[in-house]
């Protein structure tokens, strides 16, 4: 220990520096997650949408592959 320290004064004591019941006592912002959410929802949405177009695609080139496959039978 340094013993220069610890005299009465306590000159080594800085008041500026936070101690631990300091640190716990702060409170950290809260965020709303609001616009995270709708993000979310709306990327959902769109994959969705999109999902559902390369479906959609993906039948009807398989019933034209289909209706080729008839004309040349």
């Amino acid at each position: 220990m340094n013993e220069d320290c610890y005299h009465e004064q306590n000159s080594c004591y800085n008041s500026n520096s936070f101690s631990f019941d300091q640190f716990l006592a702060q409170q950290l912002p809260v965020i709303d997650q609001t616009p995270l959410q709708e993000s979310m929802k709306n990327l959902r949405i769109a994959v969705q949408a999109w999902s559902e177009n390369i479906q959609q695609k993906k039948e009807e080139e398989e019933k034209q592959i289909a209706e080729e496959q008839v004309a040349k039978a």
